[in-house]
């Protein structure tokens, strides 16, 4: 990967409304190729399927400038995972699904310059119980997305000593920008808060409460936010830990002591 941009991080729900969101996350590759990336979490109203025909046609697009030659057209991909089922198919199994430009009339494919992926994460699961040193890398990182948060297959998929440096890259450049989650995690909270406390504070205004329930809104406000930021900070130096990170390090990134850090173990 040559340059990657996170077009809208809204990856951290638990500290701010509790409702998933979604991630996208531009790619440009060594040899020119782009993909755009798409992280769903549940059923949105709107097709997903007219996204992805949108977004794509945008990466498309924007693969060729003035001067160019249409046969010099880059690959796009875009790349849609799912955590939900997208189809209906009858090998409920099947994960992914790809999609090009065809006549189903001639059997002629169009073009293989844009490339539409959908990633059903929910379809793996019949994979959990499978031998995990058969996956293929596609199978890997997708249950990896998907069971992240399960130490068992963790475990399992951390063994597997064809994807270990791979994955311990992963784990490392997620600890790093740990930090800076956790800071735009903590400002969107506060903003959100904010927005919601003079919300609250006109109502009162208007029902005769103003004062009491200003002070206990500031009150709250305050408390959510440095709980939240403390809990995000053991989660991280709980991962840092694992990776053997100096207490210094983990401090640095934390901001959490060096005793503190220490009676987690």
């Amino acid at each position: 990967i040559k340059n990657m941009t996170i077009v809208n991080p809204e990856i951290l729900p638990e500290m701010i409304t509790g409702k998933n969101s979604r991630l996208d996350i531009n790619c440009t590759f060594d040899d020119g190729n782009a993909a755009d990336m798409e992280l769903q979490c549940s059923m949105a109203n709107d097709s997903q399927r007219n996204r992805a025909l949108y977004y794509g046609a945008k990466l498309t697009a924007n693969s060729v400038s003035e001067g160019d030659s249409y046969k010099d057209m880059k690959m796009s991909y875009q790349v849609m995972i799912v955590d939900y089922k997208e189809f209906r198919d009858k090998n409920d199994d099947d994960f992914y699904t790809e999609f090009v430009m065809y006549s189903k009339k001639k059997e002629i494919v169009l073009s293989e310059c844009e490339k539409i992926i959908f990633i059903e994460l929910p379809k793996l699961k019949k994979l959990i119980n499978s031998n995990f040193d058969e996956l293929s890398p596609l199978q890997f990182w997708s249950i990896l997305l998907k069971y992240n948060n399960d130490e068992k297959i963790r475990e399992k998929l951390h063994s597997i000593a064809k994807f270990q440096e791979d994955n311990n890259m992963a784990d490392k450049t997620l600890d790093q920008i740990c930090a800076s989650r956790k800071a735009w995690a903590i400002n969107l909270s506060l903003e959100g808060g904010k927005i919601d406390y003079n919300t609250n504070i006109d109502y009162a205004e208007r029902m005769g409460l103003r004062k009491g329930l200003r002070k206990g809104m500031k009150k709250g406000l305050e408390k959510g936010l440095k709980q939240g930021e403390h809990k995000h900070a053991v989660e991280t130096a709980r991962r840092m830990m694992k990776k053997n990170y100096k207490y210094d390090d983990i401090a640095e990134m934390t901001g959490l002591t060096i005793d503190e850090i220490k009676e987690l173990r």
